[in-house]
């Protein structure tokens, strides 16, 4: 009798007997093997008492009646087992074990057990090459496999990127918006970004891969204040209510009290405690009146005074409170500066100090070269360059700042009295029919910077503009040879990434941080921006610029500029003017052509070239570049002159051949070092 290949389903062959047995055979075959559902997989005997139509998938070793029939579908029809030989690609469903197996030709797998890839794969939504696993869901949960499931009880979510400079972080948006990143963006650091629009990010804080440690780029905000009541009596083991979750505590008392100690010390905990009252709050250090382990640990008494405040950390090592920042411990003083005298040093309570001075003690509001930027109010403007559109790209403008343009360009004019206490400002005027991006700029020389790598360093300004727009703003380390600097820094104007490559140019540039203010029409507005300044930098450069094209007419106004090191922006380190000058002719300095500057007579007896040397109120940068040199040789019409630069940055040489005994008069030139 023949059958089919597959299933084995016996033919009903021609002329023959019985017809109804074969048809019989072939449909109790077709019941076993359509559609499989097994009752289990593990069975090695059948069962005691099998139900009419059960089907089993015989395990490995079967004994009686299953002896040889290991993987094979057993069915109990008709009161007796029928065996089916299993075929390669075979699926069934096990009831028992609630899974799809398949039969790859030897043994029975779950399908859960066979390798799979799939190109893109979407849950509930639609995925793509981007993102090639989408899902839509109200929760997703991951869970380790369990040690009696043979896992290791442990779920990690590895992001792996290519190298350092790629990333791996997690974004979290607003409707598709990004407003907080963080993992490993663009560095193998780990970051914290924040975002108000999803296109401008500030770092809130970076953990460096290496060492551990924490900056916090911005400010720290201590939340968790309290006020208790009125202290009447001193104080021991104190403990407010509230004060185990505080970080900030605001004592006042009736009189001048005494606290001995302060409960719920923990590793590492700190809170300020600020006196808001009108009498002296005294911390006793290691006073036996409170705990051991409540204890201050100071060098003294710490008396806070009114409107005084201190910061107190726990040592849990020693288990004391420990002082990080506030007034110093005295005999009941209040810790301030009193006097600063010739020779006297510093009166702090009754206590000299270990500074002295021979002379006056003079610091002046700079604390040295605190802001690093030179004519942070283009207050020197030697070249008074305010003709229209004078202001090409990368043009100087005021002293030691030059402009960034678009298309064409700007023109540039002083601001005097925008406000109290600014008393300049550098305008830029958007001089051309055609709308266009623009911006100013300065580069700092590398002796001026190069001191800052590895520290954070805050940039300040006062800004405005006469239109409400955006407004951007940057710091940017020039990792190139020192003091070469390519100052176009702008890589593409319509680039809204403000990175290497995209915004800015990415040859031997890093961008510190970068921010921006939306700024109302003619108001003025401060920002300030914190980063970082890698071990690579050579120069530094900060950078101000419109976000989106603007109209002609349209002014930008940049003053009190500063950068300085420390996270947190101060108040501008004012320079004396002639100091802020002095600075200024390091770079450029310029004579003006009206008047006479220096005089020489030719008593060579023939006609023959006559110098004028003229000694620069600075050393300069470096030897400079002489232009725009005019002369007259005695009859007062000023002419082209030839120069030479002496080998010196304080001396420049100038030249015209004139006949004997005639004078030859020095009217005017510029000399140049910048950057």
């Amino acid at each position: 009798m023949t059958e089919t290949t597959n299933l084995g389903l016996p033919f009903i062959e021609g002329s023959q007997a019985q017809k109804h047995v074969t048809h019989n055979e072939s449909l109790r075959i077709l019941d076993a093997a359509i559609q499989i559902a097994v009752l289990d997989t593990d069975r090695t005997a059948p069962p005691l008492v099998p139900m009419e139509g059960d089907r089993h998938i015989v395990a490995v070793s079967p004994t009686g009646v299953w002896a040889g029939h290991a993987a094979e579908i057993a069915a109990w029809q008709d009161g007796a087992w029928r065996f089916l030989v299993s075929h390669t690609g075979w699926i069934a469903w096990s009831v028992d074990d609630d899974v799809l197996f398949v039969f790859d030709g030897a043994v029975w797998r779950d399908l859960s057990d066979f390798p799979t890839m799939f190109d893109h794969v979407g849950v509930n939504t639609s995925a793509d090459t981007t993102n090639r696993l989408s899902v839509r869901s109200n929760a997703v949960l991951l869970t380790g496999i369990a040690t009696g499931d043979g896992g290791s009880g442990d779920v990690r979510l590895q992001l792996s990127k290519q190298v350092a400079g790629n990333t791996a972080s997690v974004v979290f948006s607003n409707a598709f918006s990004a407003r907080a990143e963080f993992g490993l963006v663009g560095s193998d650091a780990f970051q914290l970004k924040v975002s108000p629009d999803g296109t401008s990010f500030t770092d809130a804080f970076v953990i460096d891969q290496a060492t551990g440690n924490l900056t916090l780029p911005r400010a720290l905000c201590l939340t968790g204040v309290i006020s208790p009541s009125q202290i009447t009596s001193n104080q021991n083991d104190y403990t407010p209510s509230g004060f185990s979750t505080a970080s900030v505590v605001r004592l006042s008392t009736d009189a001048s009290r005494d606290v001995t100690g302060l409960a719920a010390g923990a590793s590492g905990r700190t809170v300020y405690v600020y006196n808001v009252g009108s009498f002296n709050v005294v911390l006793r250090t290691e006073h036996a009146s409170s705990t051991a382990v409540n204890r201050f640990g100071f060098s003294a008494d710490l008396t806070l005074a009114s409107k005084q405040g201190a910061t107190l950390i726990y040592d849990d090592m020693l288990s004391r409170w420990r002082q990080v920042g506030g007034p110093t411990g005295s005999g009941g003083g209040a810790g301030t500066i009193t006097s600063i005298a010739p020779g006297a040093g510093l009166q702090n309570a009754g206590t000299t100090a270990a500074i002295t001075s021979s002379g006056a003690l003079s610091i002046d509001g700079a604390f040295g070269f605190r802001n690093r930027l030179i004519n942070p109010n283009g207050a020197v403007w030697q070249r008074a360059n305010s003709g229209a559109a004078a202001i090409a790209d990368v043009t100087y403008a005021f002293d030691r700042w030059y402009g960034l343009t678009q298309t064409a360009g700007v023109t540039a004019s002083q601001v005097t009295n925008a406000e109290n206490s600014t008393p300049y400002m550098m305008r830029l005027s958007q001089a051309n029919a055609t709308a266009q991006r623009f911006g100013i700029a300065q580069a700092i020389e590398s002796a001026n910077c190069i001191d800052l790598r590895g520290q954070g360093v805050a940039l300040s300004a006062r800004v405005r503009m006469s239109v409400s727009t955006t407004l951007r703003y940057a710091i940017v380390e020039w990792t190139g040879t020192a003091d070469t600097i390519t100052k176009d820094i702008v890589n593409s104007w319509t680039s809204g990434t403000f990175t290497t490559g995209n915004f800015f140019i990415s040859t031997t540039t890093t961008i510190v941080a970068a921010g921006s203010i939306a700024l109302t029409a003619n108001t003025l507005a401060t920002i300030s921006l914190t980063g970082t300044i890698s071990g690579s930098a050579n120069n530094l450069l900060v950078f101000f610029w419109t976000d989106s094209t603007q109209a002609q007419n349209v002014t930008l106004d940049v003053g009190k500029v500063q950068l300085e090191q420390g996270l947190q922006a101060t108040p501008l380190a004012v320079r004396a003017h002639g100091q802020e000058i002095s600075f200024c002719h390091r770079y450029y300095f310029r004579i003006y052509h009206n008047s006479i500057v220096a005089r020489a007579v030719n008593f060579f007896g023939t006609t023959s070239n006559v110098g004028i040397p003229y000694k620069l109120p600075q050393t300069m940068r470096i030897i400079p570049t002489i232009s725009n040199a005019t002369v007259d040789i005695n009859d007062g019409a000023e002419t082209a002159a030839d120069f030479t630069v002496v080998n010196d940055p304080g001396l420049v040489n100038i030249f015209k051949s004139a006949s004997t005994g005639a004078s030859v008069d020095l009217h005017g030139f510029e000399v140049s070092a910048e950057l």
